[in-house]
């Protein structure tokens, strides 16, 4: 119990010290007003188990909720204003074509993602029917946002010889 709590508390200093920072950086915007001509995106690359489904960290489990559901936050002058949440399936591969498309730039064609903007400036409703999503030599999980199909490497395959997989 005592490393849990001091675990949890790191985490929570963690935090806490991220929020401050963003704060600043919130603030500068604010300062400088740059909020009418500067696009704001904020996500991640994975969550952090500490302790739900029984877990601790990351990579070693099933891409569980916790782990493959991560906060992405835009801030778009162009879009349709106000605080609305989006419920489209998104991926993190749809940053870069939005970002492409912000600068006027023409995407690659072997690039899957495709942009968010549709979505954000009410455009379209959806983004994606599906998704695929996971982690190197682990688990790979199809996803239509209600369910999920997880397949794990097969024992014995080249790619399980790297898994995170206890032993």
């Amino acid at each position: 119990p005592a490393a849990v709590d001091h675990i949890r508390k790191s985490y929570a200093g963690t935090l806490y010290m991220a929020d401050l920072w963003l704060g600043k950086f919130l603030d500068a915007m604010d300062r400088y007003r740059m909020w009418n001509d500067t696009v704001v995106v904020l996500t991640t690359d994975h969550g952090h188990m500490l302790g739900e489904q029984g877990y601790w960290a990351k990579n070693y489990m099933l891409q569980y909720r916790e782990l493959a559901q991560i906060p992405m936050i835009i801030c778009d002058p162009a879009g349709q204003g106000g605080s609305r949440r989006i419920s489209a399936l998104t991926t993190t591969i749809d940053l870069m074509p939005t970002l492409m498309e912000l600068h006027e730039t023409k995407l690659p064609p072997y690039v899957q993602g495709k942009s968010l903007l549709p979505v954000l400036r009410g455009i379209s409703k959806t983004q994606h029917d599906a998704v695929l999503y996971g982690t190197f030599a682990k688990d790979v999980n199809l996803t239509d946002g209600r369910y999920t199909y997880c397949r794990q490497p097969e024992e014995g395959a080249e790619v399980f010889h790297h898994t995170a997989a206890l032993r």
